[in-house]
C-alpha cells in the first residue's frame, strides 16, 4: 500500500526573489532536504546592448566604431573584443560572461550551450530555461557538506604580498624603504628593544628587487642589516576543478599537404649571390637618444673627457641653474629660476636620488666625484613627483663598471620570492597566407581587452586591412556599475 501524499500549494511573491538563480529546497522534520527547485529570475539583470556598427576604411586600416546603448560615461566600464574571420571555428564556447557568473556557479551539472538562455533573450527562452532547471534536480550546494562541514579559514586574505624584516644590527633603529612602481617611499622607526618591523600590501613586479637601508644620523644613509621573511613565499597548490563536456567534433585543422602556402617559382639560373651588408650601428648614440625619448627634463651622458671637467658633482650642478654650497661636510642644493636675464633662488630644495634611491638630505653628495657617474637626468619643473617635486629633480645614475674597489652601494638589495607580472600587449600573430582555409577558420585578427566608451557612449579602434576578411566581433564586458554586455557581431568589411 503507498503512503498517502499530501499535496500543498505555496505561493510565493515573485517580487521578492533575487535576480538570477533561486534555490527552494523541501526540508522534513529532521532538516534532511528532501526536494529542491531551481528558478532562474532575469529581471533585474542589467543587460546592455550596442548598436549598429560603423566603420570608415583608410588606406591601410579601418576604423570601427561602435556605439552603446544606455550607457553611463561617468562610471567604470571595460569591454573585450575578440576580432577573428567572419567564418571562425575557434570561438565556440558554451558560456558568454552572463551565463557564467549568474548560472554556472549554482547548477550541479554542465549546461551545454548555456549562453543560448542569455543572448537575444526572448519569452521563450526563459521558459527554456526553467524547464531546464527543473530536470536539474539538485544545486551545486551540498546541504550535508553545509551542516556537517562548514569550510574553514585556512589562509588569511590577502592583499599583495606581506614583508618582515628581523634586524641583525642597527645604529639608529630608522630604516628607509624605497620606492617601487606601485609602492612609495616609506620610513620605519624602532626602538633599541624591537628587533623587526612589518610592511603590508606590497606589489613587486617581476625580477624586481627591495632596496632599503638605514638612516644614520644627519641624515646619512647606510646598507641595512635586515633579514626579510614575505607572506605568501610561493604560489599556493590550488585543487583544479573544472567542469567540461566532452569533445563532440573534431576542432583540429587538417593540412592539406599538397597545397603550397609559399609560391617558390624561381628558378635555378635566376638566383643571384649577392655580395655581404655590413651594418653599423652606433650603439651608444642609440642609448642616449633612447634616454631621452624616455625622460623627463635634460639627459646628459658622461665619458672619461667630460667627467674631468668638473671636479664634484656640486660645480656640476653650478652650471645646470642650481646653487649648491659644501662646508665642513654638509651640503646645501637650492634651485635656481629664470627672471628675464638674471636668476633668483626660489628658496625649494630639488629631490636627487642616486641610482633611483632618494635622498633624506644633501650630506652624501660632499665632494661627490664624478668618476663613477654614468649619467644625469635634470628636470628643473619636477614632473610626476607632485608638490614634492617643486624644487626640481635631479637623478644620479653611476655604471657599475666603472666603480672603483672602495664604492659600496648604501642599500641592501633583498630579493622577493613571489612577484606580480607585468601586463603585457597581446601581438596578433603573422599568417603567410590570408585568403587560406585555416585563417578563415581559425585565424585571429586582434584582441582588445581593456575598451571602454568615450563620453559620447561610443567604443572606437582601428584593425589592419591586411588580412582584408569580413569580421565577427565578440564584445564580453561590465558597465554601469552591474551591467553586461555578450554580444556578437559581423561587420562585411568588403561591401
Amino acid at each position: 500500500t503507498l503512503a498517502p501524499v499530501t499535496i500543498k500549494d505555496l505561493n510565493i511573491n515573485y517580487n521578492e526573489l533575487f535576480p538570477g538563480i533561486n534555490v527552494f529546497t523541501l526540508f522534513n522534520e529532521n532538516d534532511v532536504p528532501l526536494l529542491e527547485l531551481l528558478f532562474f529570475k532575469y529581471d533585474d539583470i542589467h543587460l546592455i546592448e550596442t548598436d549598429v556598427a560603423n566603420y570608415t576604411k583608410e588606406q591601410d586600416s579601418t576604423l570601427i566604431s561602435i556605439p552603446v546603448k544606455n550607457i553611463d560615461t561617468s562610471v567604470f566600464n571595460n569591454f573585450s573584443i575578440s576580432i577573428l574571420p567572419r567564418d571562425t571555428k575557434s570561438y565556440n564556447h558554451h558560456h558568454n560572461i552572463i551565463s557564467y557568473l549568474f548560472f554556472q556557479p549554482y547548477v550541479k551539472g554542465f549546461i551545454e550551450k548555456a549562453q543560448y538562455y542569455f543572448t537575444d533573450i526572448t519569452r521563450k527562452k526563459k521558459y527554456e530555461l526553467n524547464n531546464l532547471l527543473i530536470t536539474q534536480g539538485w544545486s551545486s550546494y551540498n546541504w550535508n557538506t553545509i551542516f556537517n562541514n562548514p569550510p574553514e579559514a585556512n589562509y588569511v586574505f590577502e592583499t599583495g604580498v606581506h614583508m618582515k624584516a628581523h634586524i641583525n644590527e642597527a645604529k639608529t633603529g630608522k630604516f628607509v624603504l624605497y620606492p617601487t612602481p606601485y609602492n612609495g617611499l616609506e620610513v620605519f622607526e624602532v626602538d633599541e628593544n624591537t628587533k623587526s618591523f612589518e610592511k603590508n600590501s606590497l606589489f613587486p613586479l617581476d625580477s624586481i628587487k627591495l632596496k632599503i637601508s638605514e638612516i644614520r644620523k644627519n641624515s646619512y644613509v647606510k646598507k641595512s642589516k635586515i633579514y626579510a621573511q614575505f607572506s605568501p613565499s610561493k604560489v599556493p597548490e590550488l585543487e583544479k576543478y573544472t567542469k567540461i563536456l566532452p569533445l563532440k567534433e573534431n576542432v583540429f585543422y587538417n593540412s592539406n599537404t599538397d597545397q603550397q602556402l609559399l609560391q617558390t617559382t624561381w628558378e635555378k639560373e635566376e638566383y643571384e649571390k649577392l655580395d655581404e651588408v655590413i651594418i653599423t650601428v652606433n650603439k651608444e648614440k642609440e642609448r642616449i637618444e633612447k634616454l631621452k625619448n624616455t625622460s623627463w627634463g635634460n639627459v646628459d651622458v658622461f665619458n672619461d673627457a667630460k667627467r674631468n671637467q668638473f671636479m664634484d658633482i656640486a660645480s656640476y650642478l653650478n652650471t645646470k641653474g642650481f646653487q649648491v654650497t659644501q662646508n665642513s661636510g654638509s651640503v646645501q642644493i637650492t634651485n635656481l629660476r629664470s627672471l628675464g636675464s638674471s636668476f633668483i633662488s626660489n628658496n625649494i630644495a630639488p629631490m636627487v636620488y642616486i641610482d633611483d634611491r632618494l635622498l633624506f638630505g644633501f650630506d652624501e653628495l660632499y665632494y661627490y666625484g664624478m668618476d663613477i657617474v654614468d649619467y644625469i637626468i635634470i628636470d628643473k619643473l619636477g614632473h610626476g613627483e607632485g608638490m614634492r617635486g617643486a624644487g626640481g629633480v635631479i637623478k644620479i645614475y653611476t655604471d657599475p663598471l666603472i666603480l672603483n674597489k672602495n664604492y659600496t652601494r648604501s642599500f641592501q638589495e633583498i630579493e622577493v620570492p613571489i612577484t606580480f607580472t607585468t601586463p603585457t600587449k597581446f601581438y596578433a600573430p603573422k599568417y603567410i597566407s590570408y585568403q587560406s582555409r585555416f585563417f578563415n577558420e581559425y585565424g585571429v585578427i586582434e584582441w582588445l581587452p581593456n575598451m571602454s566608451v568615450d563620453e559620447n557612449g561610443i567604443i572606437s579602434f582601428k584593425i589592419s586591412n591586411q588580412s582584408g576578411a569580413d569580421v565577427k566581433l565578440f564584445i564580453e564586458g561590465t558597465a554601469n556599475n552591474g551591467g553586461f554586455i555578450s554580444e556578437v557581431k559581423t561587420l562585411n568589411l568588403n561591401h
